[in-house]
């Protein structure tokens, strides 16, 4: 989604002067083996992050995270805020999804499947706002990307 979302036209301005850089937990993939018991927290995976900018030689950053990948960006912000110069946190989550979070997720994901598009987070968000009128809307793709352009 991130590869996607930084082709398209409208970024081209930032991607010529920008780096993207997308951190992928193992795991954390649809239909990706489960990682064990030994998983860090969320503060050792933002402690993390500061060893990876390190390595790469990135003195700050812009911070785009969605969920637990947010958490993880507002700890780093928090402990290392020389490193951040901006953070976009969409839905930061402070622990576990409980079971119903999970099966709200499941849904949500499933539901943006039946109107024929893949559930990036544009399609989430456009559901989270105006999921119950996409439901109703004859013409479900057509409302999706009205919703979209109203975003």
């Amino acid at each position: 989604p991130l590869a996607k979302f930084c082709s398209l036209p409208c970024m081209d301005e930032i991607s010529s002067r920008a780096l993207f850089v997308h951190v992928c937990l193992p795991g954390q993939d649809k239909d990706s083996d489960d990682f064990g018991d030994d998983f860090p927290t969320m503060q050792e995976l933002s402690f993390g992050l500061v060893n990876i900018l390190a390595h790469l030689q990135i003195a700050k950053i812009i911070g785009l995270g969605l969920g637990a990948g947010a958490n993880i960006l507002c700890r780093l912000a928090i402990h290392s805020p020389d490193k951040v110069i901006g953070l976009l946190a969409i839905q930061p989550t402070a622990s576990a999804a409980s079971v119903m979070e999970q099966l709200k997720q499941r849904i949500v994901t499933l539901k943006l499947g039946s109107i024929d598009h893949s559930p990036d987070t544009d399609q989430f968000l456009v559901y989270h706002k105006f999921g119950n009128l996409v439901e109703m809307a004859e013409h479900k793709i057509e409302a999706v990307e009205m919703y979209k352009k109203r975003l």
